[in-house]
């Protein structure tokens, strides 16, 4: 489950539906991370590395997940 402000999704004159798909499409392609790699691979896909206009704050959850011990 990925849990979001709209500084994730929403950018200037495109429909925020594009920004849930991308952000859909970018967890979906975290299925075997542990969930604070995926938080980083999402933030990573939708943001970059650039200068961003608004607050982002997120959250990933998975059921089940266990990490590997450290």
């Amino acid at each position: 489950m990925l849990l979001y402000t709209d500084g994730l999704v929403e950018r200037r004159g495109e429909v925020v539906d594009v920004g849930i798909d991308r952000a859909a499409a970018a967890l979906a392609g975290t299925l075997r991370r542990a969930p604070d790699a995926a938080a980083n691979h999402v933030c990573t896909a939708l943001l970059g590395n650039g200068h961003h206009e608004d607050d982002v704050a997120l959250l990933v959850y998975r059921s089940g997940h266990r990490s590997a011990a450290r």
